[in-house]
């Protein structure tokens, strides 16, 4: 026999609908009821019914019964942790072992405190570099870790290693300190540094060979390794970088170089390192040099040197005069606006007759002044 559902108004056979006395659950499918029955589980979870008190915060709570066949005492899981760390805290006795607090239980386990709080427990164990006590975690007894007291013993420990092992291998007679580094030499003649680089968080020791040299620029004693005079770089033949670049990476040498001449602002400029007017790249303005050459002596502070022509590229000795600081002014000052009129007029033959009126003065200035 066919029925009509009252809410999906389906037809379906007697058997899909429940037996009941209600006649609206009558009417209805077991397909719709259980798809109502689902929608209001959601919309009201059920509450739990079982009422408990917190141990540690004293705080009511209420769990299910499945929660309470379990053993639930706390009602959070911070109130669990307290409650575990308060077990864990009940110590006999405390002691400081390497600056650090060590807790001792009635059992005789032993526990630290790290800093976020956290427990760690171990044992106290000889550093075996420096014999003193420390507090070694059971974690790191497992995986084979702090075997030394501190990073610093590791590191002392290791490179002492590492020495007795070269000093055999190498059979070291004598060890000489250039510079920064202790030098080592063997009875084969071979001679060696060691370095220390680091590997992750650990200090490491690495030998390099080389011999003893001196510097071509500064003939100071260095130790120049071999890795370097294979590659030909600054650390073979150089002992430092300045020296390098003073003396292995300047003038001539210098990739860059055009004959050492250059020209600056219209003045020309030669490459003399050693001459007391040179710059930071050792170039000296070559009107200096030829009025030097001339005069027979340096040029000092208050001097300088003119060109008769203005042209500043024009260093023949005819061309130059040598004034000091007050008369090149005075020059320049009463001279200035009789140029102005010979340059505004662009005349080639009142240009001459100015240059042959600069000659004229600058003799009379020699004559007068004493000045070559």
């Amino acid at each position: 026999m066919l029925r009509i559902c009252s809410i999906c108004d389906k037809e379906k056979e007697e058997s899909d609908f429940y037996k009941r006395d209600n006649e609206r659950l009558r009417n209805e499918c077991k397909e719709c009821v259980k798809q109502r029955v689902r929608k209001y589980n959601k919309t009201h979870p059920p509450k739990p019914s079982i009422r408990l008190v917190c141990s540690i915060c004293r705080k009511e709570f209420y769990v299910f019964p499945n929660r309470l066949k379990k053993g639930a005492k706390y009602c959070s899981s911070r109130c669990g942790a307290l409650a575990n760390s308060k077990k864990r805290r009940l110590f006999v006795r405390s002691m400081d072992i390497g600056g650090r607090t060590i807790y001792v239980k009635e059992d005789g386990s032993m526990y630290a405190r790290q800093k976020n709080g956290s427990i760690l427990f171990g044992e106290i164990s000889k550093c075996k570099n420096c014999n003193k006590e420390y507090f070694l975690a059971n974690t790191h007894k497992k995986h084979g870790k702090c075997i030394y007291c501190s990073n610093s013993c590791a590191d002392e420990a290791w490179s002492k290693r590492n020495l007795d092992i070269l000093h055999k291998e190498l059979q070291v007679t004598k060890s000489i300190l250039i510079g920064n580094q202790l030098v080592y030499l063997g009875q084969n003649g071979k001679a060696f540094i060691v370095l220390k680089y680091k590997r992750g968080k650990q200090v490491r020791e690495r030998k390099f060979y080389g011999q003893i040299k001196k510097c071509p620029g500064c003939n100071n004693d260095f130790f120049a390794q071999s890795r370097y005079e294979a590659s030909n770089k600054q650390g073979g033949k150089y002992c430092s970088k300045d020296c390098f670049m003073k003396f292995g990476f300047s003038g001539s040498k210098h990739a860059r170089w055009k004959g050492g001449t250059r020209n600056r602002t219209g003045y020309v400029q030669i490459h003399s390192p050693g001459h007391p007017r040179a710059d930071k790249q050792g170039y000296v303005f070559q009107h200096h040099i030829a009025a030097e050459k001339q005069i027979g002596r340096n040029l000092k502070k208050h001097e300088v040197v003119h060109h008769i022509d203005g042209g500043r590229a024009n260093n023949s000795i005819e061309n130059l005069i040598v004034f000091n600081d007050f008369q090149h002014k005075s020059f320049h000052n009463r001279f200035s606006e009789l140029a102005y009129e010979f340059i505004n007029e662009k005349s080639p033959h009142l240009v001459g007759k100015y240059l042959e009126f600069l000659k004229r003065i600058g003799n009379e200035l020699r004559e007068k002044d004493g000045i070559r």
